[in-house]
Order: C-alpha cells, then sequence, then structure tokens
C-alpha cells in the first residue's frame, strides 16, 4: 500500500513537472501541495535544482494571464472541497510570528491593559458606579453573587452555590 502512495506521488510530481514546463513557472504553493510533508530538506533543494534545471521557474505568485486563468478555475474546484482541507490550506500561507515579535506583542498587550485599568479608575463615572454599589452591599442589599460572578468550579463550597 505504501508504494502505492508513493506511485501517486510520483504522477502527482510528473504532472508537476509537464505544468511547470507548459507555462515555464510554478508557485511554491503548487510544489508544497503535491511534495510529501515527510521530505528533508535536502530532497526538497533537489527538486527546486532539477526545477530550475528544466527551465521552470519557482515564483511567489502566477505572472501569465494564462495561468492565473487556471488558477481561478482551480480556486473554484476548490470551493467544492472539504472546509477543514480548505482551512489546513490557507493557514500555510499565514506567517507565523518570531518569538521576538511574540514578546513584543506580549508586552504591548500587557501595557494596553494597564492604561485599561489606569484610564477605568479615573473615570469618575465608573468610581460612582463602585461607590453605589458598595452602599447598597453594606445594606446588605446586595450579595457578593450580585457583583461577582462566582465559578462553581473556582469555589465549590460557596454558600449560595451549594445545593439545596
Amino acid at each position: 500500500m505504501a508504494k502505492k502512495k508513493r506511485l501517486a506521488t510520483i504522477q502527482e510530481v510528473k504532472e508537476l513537472v509537464k505544468r511547470g514546463r507548459e507555462r515555464k513557472e510554478l508557485t511554491y504553493d503548487e510544489i508544497n501541495e503535491v511534495l510529501p510533508d515527510d521530505l528533508n530538506p535536502d530532497q526538497i533543494e533537489d527538486i527546486f535544482m532539477y526545477l530550475n534545471e528544466q527551465g521552470i521557474e519557482i515564483v511567489d505568485e502566477v505572472t501569465s494571464k494564462e495561468t492565473r486563468k487556471d488558477l481561478i478555475s482551480e480556486e473554484e474546484e476548490i470551493r467544492l472541497e472539504d472546509p477543514v482541507r480548505i482551512y489546513l490550506r490557507d493557514i500555510g500561507r499565514v506567517p507565523l510570528l518570531t518569538p521576538e515579535e511574540e514578546i513584543a506583542m506580549a508586552k504591548c498587550m500587557e501595557e494596553g491593559a494597564k492604561e485599561i485599568k489606569e484610564i477605568l479608575l479615573e473615570s469618575t463615572y465608573l468610581m460612582k458606579k463602585l461607590e453605589k454599589i458598595m452602599e447598597q452591599f453594606e445594606k446588605e442589599k446586595l450579595k457578593v453573587d450580585d457583583i461577582l460572578e462566582v465559578s462553581p468550579s473556582f469555589y465549590p463550597f460557596y454558600p449560595s452555590r451549594r445545593k439545596r
């Protein structure tokens, strides 16, 4: 059974090379769709070198008008495919954050959260609302449950959460 899968892959590569020869170019996405995931970088480099030797240019986007028409018809076919497959294909096109970008974004989010808290604490409307809530709480018109949402899993023995 592994041989059949391998033969199918070889057939797909042959079709890819044929398409590349006709158009004189292939996109990275087209190549990635055909190649198996378990190829190592050396094998991928060998394939790219072979394609270049065949006169096939590897490009980011399609440049010829005829090729764009072909891709439009391929996109129409994709619309009919499984949504999960489409999603998985599309997420490969989104660039991931580098570790430095992740750290910078996390710091930015922390700073933003601090700014929001400061702005809320400076708000006279919010402070007046908090004072009214505290007055009602002190007069026992409000319970803690009315002010805060307490998850039973967080604090299962809270008196108002007990079954009666």
